[in-house]
Parts: structure tokens; sequence; C-alpha cells
């Protein structure tokens, strides 16, 4: 009850304030978004949006979907701060408790970074994004302390890490001076100025790292300069000029910075507890945030958290490592990945962060072992009765850990990768491969944040993981060196005849590949797309591109098969924006037993799916048979 009337608090400051302000406070809101919006009122809209933005996603391009979320977003905030904020003043904001919350967050913001170092200061967590995110955690009913303790969570969790290093600036000098009795040159004097600079930052939006590089001479430079001295010579007085020429040049350094954008850190947190959050939260987030003049580029970045984008299950590729990555342990990692379609830059990120590149194999202090560090009872399976009740060492001895028949049976992970007729995690090929599965099992081709949390139930270890393998990744040098091959033959009567498990092998090879608007290739397609990838492996050719045209043209060309025909292979059309078949908006390939294999959704991809008992039967609104698979 006492919760309840907190939250009426906004609710009535909002109003009042309303009346107050009137159209000074509009104006202000017209001017520019509010720092905050308010609770009551962001409360009822964002539940609304999130219904809609939830029901959007299955039918809408990642794009169009940023813009019906921001339309909506400023909807929001717009209500909001024309009844409640306008600029965030204490005025306008009235109530106590909400002015104590702002300045509560400013606080905790600008305690990230340290005001005696001005160079921090761009690196601080921004208050805007914590009052987004509140906004989408309040909606979900929580009270003003868990609203505060979250904001504070937030902010120090994503508090920047700077790291400091030095370098050595030099100047060298000499002098150059000259009488009537010649030219005498000094000693070179080096004086050197040691200089600190921000070597590194970790920010909850990236990171970015500084070099000076080697560092570099100038060309001397020359400075002149004379004055008259009296002597006396033979009894007479004379004047002689002594003129100082001092030469000078500088050391110095030219720093460069580079920034990797990454939102790992920020998508742990805010997929844990206590917010808990969804890729469509996360998305409201970023709108809210961009529209109170922040950047964030999530949905950019992470397309929902699928990352896999250079290789698919069933693909050959040759990879070139950077210098952070052993070149021994590349095959292994490709050959996983090929394996099961664990990208293998994630595959390698795991084995440094668990072993160092397995520079340190030795049983940790819980229990774990091998090369990637397995607990006992994954490796072999918890249906051990020994494991049961335990943190997974089990009890276990190593002759029944490595044998496949007792891990087949208790449902365990570990794999025997190159055939000896063991699985031990002690066996590089052995443990990579298991990870490889265990990371696939965990979701990594369409989130790869939650299969690593399922591989360590730790939001650190996952940020560690995530930065790791973006560093590898773009370190490295990929290019693909071969994919599944189909071969279609042509009839009498120009049709392409196939091999359906040699195209079924290659149309699922792909599943999890993201989800791009406008794309036709596995490192991104939108459902169409698919087809038209797929298909044209074949040789057909598709004579439009867009769904409901190409809909349109196969039927004129006389490839629209009844649906008490369909056989696997077949490309299904639907209507899921009306459902009444009056306009196509989708497609995807029937595979047979009521499946349909298809992309259509930022963060899932292509994907299986049910089609009979699923929620897109009833917008099926036909299919489509432009090859002949035997």
């Amino acid at each position: 009850m006492e919760e309840e009337k907190q939250s009426n608090i906004l609710v009535d400051k909002a109003k009042e304030a309303a009346k107050k302000k009137g159209k000074k406070v509009a104006r202000k809101a017209v001017k520019k978004a509010a720092k905050v919006a308010a609770k009551a009122v962001a409360n009822a809209a964002i539940a609304v949006v999130k219904s809609i933005v939830s029901f959007l996603l299955t039918i809408l391009s990642p794009y169009l979907l940023i813009i019906f979320a921001i339309v909506f977003a400023v909807i929001i905030i717009y209500i909001a701060t024309t009844l409640f904020f306008s600029e965030g003043d204490d005025e306008t904001l009235g109530d106590e408790r909400a002015i104590e919350l702002r300045n509560y967050i400013i606080e905790q913001s600008e305690a990230t970074v340290d005001p005696s170092k001005p160079e921090q200061a761009e690196y601080a967590v921004p208050p805007e994004l914590a009052y987004a995110i509140l906004q989408i955690y309040e909606s979900m009913g929580v009270s003003e302390r868990e609203s505060k303790k979250a904001a504070k969570t937030v902010i120090t969790k994503l508090a920047p890490k700077f790291e400091y290093d030095k370098y050595t600036e030099k100047t060298e000098s000499y002098s150059v001076t000259c009488d009537r009795d010649g030219c005498h040159t000094s000693s070179t004097r080096t004086d050197k100025n040691e200089v600190t600079y921000l070597a590194k930052v970790e920010a909850w939006n990236g990171t970015t790292t500084t070099d000076p590089g080697e560092g570099t001479w100038s060309d001397w430079s020359s400075s002149s300069s004379s004055h008259s001295v009296t002597y006396t010579e033979d009894g007479e007085e004379k004047t002689d000029t002594v003129t100082t020429t001092t030469y000078t040049r500088d050391f110095t350094f030219e720093l460069a910075s580079n920034y990797v954008e990454d939102y790992s850190a920020l998508v742990a947190i805010l997929t844990s507890k206590p917010f808990e959050f969804e890729h469509d939260d996360i998305l409201m987030v970023e709108a809210l945030f961009n529209l109170a003049g922040g950047y964030m580029n999530y949905s950019g970045s992470y397309g929902g958290g699928s990352d896999y984008s250079d290789l698919y299950a069933g693909y050959d590729i040759s990879v070139i490592p950077g210098s952070n990555v052993p070149a021994q342990y590349v095959p292994i990692y490709i050959a996983a990945q090929k394996k099961y379609g664990a990208p293998w830059y994630y595959i390698a990120a795991v084995h440094w962060i668990e072993t160092t590149f397995s520079t340190n194999v030795n049983v940790s202090w819980a229990g774990a072992v091998g090369h990637t560090q397995f607990m006992p009872c994954t490796w072999q399976g918890w249906a051990n009765p020994t494991c049961k009740g335990t943190n997974g060492r089990g009890n276990i001895s190593k002759a029944d850990l490595v044998n496949p028949s007792l891990i087949k049976k208790y449902g365990g992970y570990g794999v025997d990768a190159n055939g000896d007729g063991k699985a031990d995690p002690m066996d590089i090929e052995d443990a990579i491969f298991t990870t490889a599965k265990l990371l696939v099992s965990g979701g990594i081709k369409s989130d790869p944040q939650k299969a690593i949390f399922n591989y360590n139930h730790d939001s650190g270890y996952v940020s560690k993981v995530m930065n790791k393998a973006n560093e590898i990744k773009n370190a490295a040098t990929v290019t693909e060196t071969g994919e599944i091959v189909v071969k279609g033959r042509v009839d009498e009567k120009n049709m392409i005849h196939a091999d359906w498990n040699e195209f079924y092998r290659l149309m699922t090879s792909v599943k999890g590949a993201p989800y791009k608007l406008g794309g036709i290739t596995p490192s991104g397609m939108d459902c169409t797309g698919f087809m038209i990838w797929g298909f044209g492996k074949l040789g057909f050719q598709f004579g439009e591109r867009v769904s409901y045209n190409q809909w349109d043209w196969l039927k004129k060309k006389g490839y629209q098969v009844p649906a008490s025909q369909r056989k696997p292979g077949d490309i299904v059309y639907f209507d899921l924006m009306s459902y009444n078949g009056s306009k196509v908006d989708h497609a995807g390939l029937y595979i047979g037993n009521g499946k349909v294999l298809h992309t259509y959704k930022v963060g899932i991809g292509v994907v299986i799916e049910d089609l009979d008992k699923g929620w897109s039967n009833k917008g099926v609104v036909g299919y489509a048979r432009p090859v002949i698979f035997e």
C-alpha cells in the first residue's frame, strides 16, 4: 500500500506542475527534451509501447522497428515532460523526492570520474542513460527505493576504468659562440619532461586506447643574439662583437586514439538482476537516451545480440590471427566452429579467459579442469549420482570422466574430438570442441551474452569474454575458402531439380545468421533475401525482390501449388499484417513436418519454427515451388 502511495506522488505532482507551468513547460519541453521523464506517465505509456514493439518485432525490419520505437518514445518523452519535467529545474520538479533522485543520479554520475582530471569528464556515465534505464525499470512496478538502488547499481557497474601511462619528451640544445678568437661549441644539454597520458579507457559504450607512438625528433632550429665587448690591445681600446647561436630540437609524441564501440558491459548488466531486461527493453533505452541528446548504437552493434557475421556451420574459412591469439590454436577453433557453429572468436575468448591460452591448466579452486575449465559434472553429465547436491565437482574418477559411453549415459557435454576413444578436458581438441558445443547449446548464434552467461553465471565474466572476443575478431584477417555446394539440373521443361538433403543442409547451415533489411548474404539478410541467396545456389533467379511482388511473379510463372500438396522445399508466403491475405509481407522455406525455416526478427535471425501450430499459421497466403526437390 505504501509503495502504491509513493508511485502516485509523481502523478499528483505532474498534475500540479502542468497546471502551474502550463505553456512555459510545454515550450521548454519542445525546445529541449527533458533529462528525466515522469515515472507515472512513462509507466503506463511504456507498457503499451513495449507490447506494440513486441508485435512489430515479428513483422518489421530492424530499421523500421527503430523508427517506430523512436516515434513512440518521442510521444512518451513529450507527454511526460510536458506534464512534469522541462529541463529538470527544482521549481518544475517540485517534489523533494523527485529532486533528490535527480540530484542523486547526477552525483553518482559525477563520482565515476576524478574531477581533478578533466580528461576523464567525457567518459562519465551519462545521467541521461540512467534516466532512460529507470524509465523502463520503473514500468515494471518497482518502488522508489528500488529505483534509487538500481540507479546506483547501473552507474557504479558502468563506471569507466582508466589506465594511465607515461612518455618522456626531450629538448636538446647547444650553443656556438663566436668572437675575435674564433668559435666555440658548448656541450649538448638535454632537458626531459615526463608526460602522463590517458592510455586506455573502458567506458560503458566501448574502449578507447591511445598510443603515443615511438616519438620523433624535430629538425634543428636556431636563434642568434649578439652583444659588444670592449677590450684593450696594445694600449688601444677596441670593440668586439660576440655572437651566440643556440640550436634546439625537440623529441615529441603524437597521440593517436582508437575507439571500439562495445555495449557488452551494459547489456550484461541490463540482462542481469535487478533489471533482467530483454532485447526490446534495451532498444527502448537506446531510443529514450538518444532522444535526450545522447548517442547509443546498441541496435547497430548487436542487432539484438546476434553476432554471427563471418562464418556459419558448413563454411570453410582461413583465419590469420592477430598477435593476441597463438596461431597453433586457430585451426582447432575453426574446426570446432565448422562442427557446431559457434563463432571461433568466442571460443578463443573463452580459452583466453579460462586458462590464458592453456598457460595455466591447473585445477581451479572450484574444481574446474582442463584447457577451458569445465566442472566434472558438466563434462560428464549432471545425471551422475555423485553430482547431486554438489557444486559440480562430483566424485568422478579420471577414467570415468573421459569415458564417452558414460558421458552419453549421463548427458554430459564432453566430446572426443580427435577420435582417440577418450573425451578428455586435458586434451586441447576435446576441450575446445566441448566449449563450442556448450556455447551453441546456450544459444551463442542468437544471443551471445546469454550463452556466455550459461557457460559461467557471472555478468562480469560475460563482459570480459565479449570484450576479448571483439578484440580477437577485430585483430584477425578472415577470408572464406569454401562453402556447402548444392547442384541443380534443368529438365526439358526448364524446371530445376535438386537434392533436398543437400539443399536442407545448405539452408540450415546459416541458422542464427542475423536479420538485415535488404541483405541477401549470411552476413545479414531479410526473408526474401534468404530465399534469393539459397535458391540462387541452384541457379534459380527470382524476377522480383520484395515479398508481395515476388509472390505475384511466382504465381504468374505457374509455380504456385495448393497447400494440400505442399512439400519440403516449397516457399511459403504470409500476410502477417492483416492476416486476411490482402498483401504478402513475409516469406519462408517449408522444410516438412509442419516447420518453416525463415528470418524475420532482429535478435533471432534465421530460425526454425512451427508453421502449423505457431503464430504464423493463420497468416499463410500460399505456397510456391520454383524448384523440384528429390
